[in-house]
């Protein structure tokens, strides 16, 4: 089911008339998702989503060969294509899609307490029986998980734009956020999160006159 949510809206999972910040709202939600889920065997699925924007078919792709635990990094060198209910790897299609990232300390605990689970050979997420992560099955459990919270449904995707909105909104430079989402260009990233950009020019020209003050 796709969301009819505006795009500079999708992260926000729920609406609200109180005096908050776009951040906090986020940050909140993602929150309350993430502890709603946080005894189910996909738990780090959306850790690594909403913490990395890494894509869907990205993350389940994402082998244990590919993760470096002590460095605390990942090369995205895979991607979990389905088609027509079946599942195979392919490599990434351009050279920015196949990067490397590094990994929050929050992402690093949950993959450590994943190789409790899963061991740390193949695939770093897999069903019960072994086999890769069906994504359509993801993305029913997600939905599932958005209804019992009151939460409008979006897209799995839509955590992507989570992750990007959260890091420019904390002043994480655009060319960082591009690398880690893997965008071909700076320019597509700044299209992307345009709607986020006047509130950040708002901060920068407070940040300007607390330096100067008056003059």
């Amino acid at each position: 089911m796709r969301s009819n949510i505006s795009r500079s809206d999708r992260c926000r999972y729920v609406s609200t008339t109180e005096e908050t910040s776009t951040e906090d709202l986020i940050s909140r939600t993602s929150q309350n998702l993430l502890e709603s889920i946080n005894d189910h065997r996909w738990y780090s699925i959306y850790v690594l989503a909403i913490m990395t924007g890494l894509r869907k078919g990205k993350i389940l792709g994402l082998h244990w060969e590919d993760v470096d635990i002590e460095q605390g990094s990942a090369n995205i060198k895979h991607t979990l294509v389905s088609v027509q209910g079946r599942s195979f790897l392919s490599q990434p299609k351009s050279d920015n899609a196949r990067r490397t990232i590094i990994l929050p300390n929050t992402v690093i605990k949950v993959l450590k307490e994943q190789q409790l689970d899963s061991g740390t050979e193949g695939l770093v997420f897999t069903t019960s029986t072994g086999r890769p992560v069906s994504q359509r099955n993801l993305t029913r459990h997600f939905h599932s998980a958005l209804d019992k919270l009151g939460f409008p449904r979006i897209r799995f995707h839509d955590l992507r734009h989570t992750a990007a909105t959260l890091l420019l909104k904390v002043n994480v430079h655009s060319k960082i956020v591009q690398e880690m989402l893997g965008h071909a260009s700076i320019m597509l990233t700044l299209d992307t999160y345009s709607h986020i950009l006047p509130d950040i020019q708002n901060e920068a020209a407070e940040k300007m006159d607390g330096l100067f003050g008056k003059v």
